[in-house]
C-alpha cells in the first residue's frame, strides 16, 4: 500500500517557560508555520490550563496538528500530519526559533506505507531523532538545501553522530545537522588553522591533529617538506571513511590520510595522550564546537594541560576557538583556559565565508609574536600580511574582562555557548 500522509512527531526542549505558558502566543507560531506551508486552517482551539499549561489543536484541510507544553521542564510535544507529501520540514527551524527552543527531535513516519519510519534527512534510512547540536542557522541552512536540489554522497549515523555528506552543488559536511565545511570555502578556516602555528613552530618534524578527520587540515600539514609524521587522532570511524572512500572528498583533501607520513588513530583523543610518549613540534586542535557537556570537556584546563604536555619545548598549539564576534566570550574563555594550562597566547581572528568571524588561538610555553613572519608555503586565502588578523575590535576586547576558565571541576562552556549561540 503507498503511503497515505506524512507524521511528524516533534519533541522541543529547553524553551523558555513564558513562551510555552502562552496560548496566545503559541497559537500565532503555529498558524505561521502552518500558514507557511501553504495548508488551509479549518478549525483552531487552544485551551489555557491552571496553573499552567497549553493545548492546541489545529483541524486541517488535510488532517491536523496538536501540541501540548509542559512549562515547567521547557518542553513541549507537537504533532503534525498531512494526507500528502507536503514537506514541511524547512520551515520547522524558523517555527523553533519562535519557541525558543534549544534543542529539538523529529519523527518523520510515512503512515500507511509498509517501509514505516524514515529519517526525514536521508532517502533512506533507520529511525534516529535529529539532534540540534549547533546553531538555528545551520539547521535552518540545511533544511532549506533538503528541500531544494541536492544530492546525497553519504547519509547514516555512526555510534557518536549523525553524519550527512551532501552535494548542493558544492559538498558540504554536516555532523549533526551542524555545517563543518563547504567545499566552496574551507580553504579559508584550514588555511587559517594550520600556518600561522606552523610558521610560528621552528620545526615541523613530528605533528599531532586532533579532531579534522576530513583531512582537510592535514593536507595543509603536509604542504611542509620537513614533515616527517603526522599523528591524527579522531574518535568516528565514518568521518574517516568518508574522508579516505568518498570521492569528492578525497579529491579535496588531496588523499592526504593515504600519505606514507600520516598515522590514524580511530580513538578517543584523551585515551591517546594518555598511552602516548611522543613529543610533537606542532599540535593542531580542530575540535567540534564546545555545545554540549561532553564536548566541553575537551576544552577544559585539565585536556589542556594534557595536551600540552606533548609539546616540544619550543612547540606551539593552535585551537579552533569558535567565532569572537558572535560568542566572545566562549572565545575568551577558551583563551583563558589555555593559559590557565600554562600556554601564552597569540590569538587571531578573520572573516570564514560560511562561518563569518572565526577565531584561534595559539599557545607556546615562551611568548609569542607574529613580527614581520610570512607564510612560505602556497596557500589560496592567506593574505602575505597577517597583522590584520590579530587585532580585534574594542567591543570584542571588552569581552575578555568576562571569561572564565573552564575546568573539569567547574564545567563552563558550554553553557556559555548556549547563551550565546542558541
Amino acid at each position: 500500500m503507498p503511503h497515505v500522509g506524512r507524521h511528524l512527531i516533534v519533541d522541543t526542549f529547553g524553551s523558555s517557560p513564558e513562551v510555552l505558558n502562552d496560548a496566545p502566543r503559541l497559537e500565532q507560531s503555529l498558524r505561521t508555520f502552518i500558514e507557511a506551508v501553504g495548508i488551509p486552517i479549518l478549525h483552531t482551539y487552544f485551551h489555557q490550563f491552571d496553573p499552567i499549561g497549553v493545548t492546541g489543536v489545529f483541524v486541517l484541510a488535510t488532517s491536523h496538528a496538536t501540541i501540548h507544553t509542559w512549562p515547567e521542564f521547557g518542553h513541549l510535544a507537537l504533532d503534525i500530519f498531512f494526507c500528502s507529501d507536503t514537506d514541511v520540514r524547512p520551515h520547522l527551524p524558523k517555527l523553533m526559533e519562535d519557541l525558543t527552543a534549544q534543542r529539538f527531535y523529529v519523527t518523520d513516519l510515512k503512515r500507511g506505507a509498509e517501509e514505516g519510519m524514515q529519517i526525514s534527512t536521508s532517502s533512506e534510512g533507520n529511525v534516529e531523532p535529529q539532534v540540534l547540536r549547533g546553531d538555528l542557522a545551520d539547521v535552518r541552512e540545511l533544511q532549506a538545501m533538503l528541500a531544494g536540489r541536492h544530492r546525497i554522497l553519504h547519509a547514516g549515523r555512526s555510534p557518536y553522530q549523525q553524519v550527512l555528506l551532501l552535494e548542493v552543488p558544492d559538498v558540504r559536511l554536516y555532523l549533526d545537522q551542524q555545517l563543518q565545511f563547504s567545499s566552496v570555502d574551507e580553504r579559508f578556516y584550514h588555511e587559517a588553522l594550520v600556518h600561522p602555528a606552523m610558521s610560528l613552530a621552528p620545526s615541523h618534524r613530528r605533528i599531532l591533529l586532533v579532531g579534522g578527520g576530513d583531512g582537510l587540515a592535514v593536507r595543509e600539514i603536509l604542504k611542509y617538506t620537513d614533515v616527517d609524521h603526522v599523528d591524527l587522532v579522531d574518535l568516528d570511524p565514518m568521518v574517516l571513511h568518508v574522508a579516505q572512500h568518498v570521492p569528492e572528498v578525497a579529491a579535496m583533501n588531496e588523499g592526504a590520510l593515504n600519505d606514507e607520513r600520516v598515522q590514524v588513530h580511530m580513538q578517543d583523543a584523551r585515551t591517546f595522550l594518555s598511552d602516548v610518549t611522543a613529543v610533537y613540534d606542532v599540535i593542531v586542535m580542530d575540535l567540534p564546537d564546545p555545545g554540549d557537556e561532553v564536548l566541553s570537556q575537551l576544552y577544559t584546563r585539565e585536556f589542556f594541560e594534557k595536551t600540552a604536555a606533548h609539546l616540544a619545548p619550543d612547540g606551539v598549539l593552535v585551537c579552533q576557538s569558535y567565532s569572537p564576534e558572535e560568542a566572545p566570550r566562549v572565545f575568551w574563555t577558551i583563551g583563558k583556559t589555555m593559559e590557565a594550562a600554562g600556554l601564552t597566547l597569540l590569538s587571531y581572528h578573520l572573516e570564514v565565508p560560511s562561518f563569518g568571524d572565526w577565531g584561534f588561538h595559539v599557545g607556546a610555553r615562551a611568548p609569542l609574536a607574529w613580527g614581520e613572519r610570512k607564510v612560505e608555503v602556497a596557500c589560496t586565502t592567506v593574505p602575505d600580511d597577517l597583522t590584520p588578523w590579530f587585532r580585534f575590535p574594542k567591543a570584542v576586547r571588552k569581552k575578555r574582562k568576562a571569561a572564565v576558565v573552564n575546568s573539569i571541576y567547574q564545567l563552563v562552556l558550554h553553557d556559555i555557548y548556549d547563551r550565546e549561540v542558541r
